[in-house]
């Protein structure tokens, strides 16, 4: 039934909780949507996945920085924060997408006249696709050998990703848009162009939000009273 429903889709969003490290589930339901599909309908499938990362805000400590501006601020992961989102997200990645690398073919919009000599790449007016896994090495020496098209590459790693977001901190929503853009093809590109250079998208969360979101209460049993309480504080 899953696999009839995926086929049905144009794009597949597969979503994984941030604050656990179980892939024995995703794993395996991923082997048996795909076991019995043929070659052609198994890259097919791959291709439309886009694994995410969900609910980041869940990491923590360490904490997140809130980076204001007015009464408007954007959510943003420390270093530490962003490192471990990073170490989670590759472990995902090389347990569902890499081991698939070799049947997908993961395909980008055409920009920047776009144009060499390499078998693993096949494009048109409108389609630029690379067959197999483009990992962030690949990424990097592709870029060096051309460094015109680095955003070309930068757009077919991104389509295997496994992309940390959040929700209520509206974090990486962006690029989430511009994997899901891209793997719409060259028809979606027009209509959602604001969408793609993050125009049409904010990711400002209002002061107000953001006191009750982090909200950190101290009670003092002693006193039997609120000593502190991070909503009372004026910014």
């Amino acid at each position: 039934m899953y696999r009839h429903k995926l086929a049905e889709c144009d794009i597949v969003m597969w979503a994984i909780h941030a604050d656990t490290r179980s892939t024995l589930f995703d794993a395996s339901a991923l082997r048996a949507i795909l076991s019995d599909a043929t070659g052609a309908e198994r890259r097919a499938l791959i291709a439309k996945i886009s694994f995410v990362l969900t609910k980041v805000d869940l990491l923590t400590p360490p904490p997140w920085i809130y980076l204001r501006d007015g009464k408007m601020g954007t959510f943003v992961p420390g270093k530490v924060l962003r490192e471990r989102m990073a170490e989670k997200a590759s472990y995902y990645q090389e347990v569902l997408v890499k081991p698939y690398g070799g049947l997908s073919t993961t395909t980008t919009y055409m920009s920047d006249d776009f144009s060499i000599n390499d078998p693993n790449f096949e494009y048109d007016d409108y389609h630029i696709g690379y067959q197999g896994f483009m990992s962030e090495s690949e990424c990097e020496r592709y870029s060096r050998a051309y460094p015109q098209f680095t955003g070309v590459f930068e757009r077919l790693c991104d389509n295997q990703r496994v992309i940390p977001c959040s929700a209520l901190f509206r974090y990486n929503l962006i690029p989430l848009l511009v994997a899901i853009v891209n793997k719409l093809g060259e028809r979606a590109i027009g209509r959602f162009q604001r969408l793609i250079d993050g125009s049409g998208v904010t990711t400002a969360v209002p002061l107000g939000n953001m006191t009750q979101y982090c909200n950190l209460v101290v009670w003092d049993k002693q006193e039997g009273r609120k000593t502190f309480d991070l909503g009372d504080q004026l910014f």
